[in-house]
């Protein structure tokens, strides 16, 4: 996971008193995993001093979160979130920090959920087919975070005029596989079969391959001479 430094700041103006609330770090994460932010609380009328003792206030959409943060010292707050509800997108997370005698500005912070890193696999090549006759291609659909095939997806072919969906194969998870009469085609030619798989929350795949279709062979037979 990459650590980010962000340039998020928000600044409280006060007669008596300005507190200074900022968001240091945020932890990149994808779909299902927790993730964290750093949050720092700093006395702008006392040359930036960190106030280590407040409480914070943590307003996140993840449906049955209960907030969870941990003081780290020098006015850094570590706040963990889970992530069990939501769906891959950006989301707001809104910190506020009560202490006595102070008044303290909530700030929002955007977090990424990130879609799943995928692979497609299609085969090298595709053998030459005759007009007319049925030709068969598969793909593999990979979850490439955690390295396992990702069953249940829908995997679309376009195939010159032609269209349609792959089928899993069964008890081969992340394994689909088409049979496409050629005859439906116009014409006998060279195509680019693309084929997209999509599941939600991960990465939409495209991936294109090659395939010749041949004209009928034909003979020319002498049926009579003079």
């Amino acid at each position: 996971m990459d650590i980010q430094l962000l340039s998020f700041k928000q600044l409280c103006d006060l007669i008596d008193e300005q507190r200074e609330l900022n968001d240091l770090f945020k932890q990149s994460t994808y779909f299902g995993e927790a993730t964290f932010v750093i949050v720092e609380l700093l006395d702008t009328d006392a040359n930036n001093t960190p106030i280590s003792d407040a409480s914070l206030i943590i307003s996140w959409p993840d449906i049955g979160y209960t907030p969870s943060y941990t003081p780290l010292g020098n006015g850094q707050y570590n706040i963990t979130l889970t992530t069990s509800s939501l769906d891959a997108g950006l989301y707001t997370l809104v910190v506020g920090a009560l202490r006595s005698d102070y008044f303290i500005s909530d700030i929002s912070v955007s977090v990424p959920i990130e879609s799943i890193p995928t692979e497609l696999i299609l085969p090298q090549s595709i053998p030459d087919v005759y007009w007319g006759d049925d030709v068969s291609f598969w793909a593999v659909f990979n979850d490439t975070r955690d390295g396992t095939p990702i069953s249940g997806a829908l995997l679309t072919y376009q195939f010159g005029s032609l269209s349609g969906s792959l089928t899993e194969i069964v008890f081969d998870q992340g394994n689909y596989t088409v049979t496409v009469d050629t005859g439906n085609l116009v014409l006998a030619s060279t195509y680019v079969i693309s084929i997209t798989a999509i599941f939600n929350n991960y990465v939409t795949k495209t991936s294109q391959i090659l395939v010749n279709v041949l004209k009928l062979p034909t003979t020319v037979s002498i049926i009579s001479g003079a």
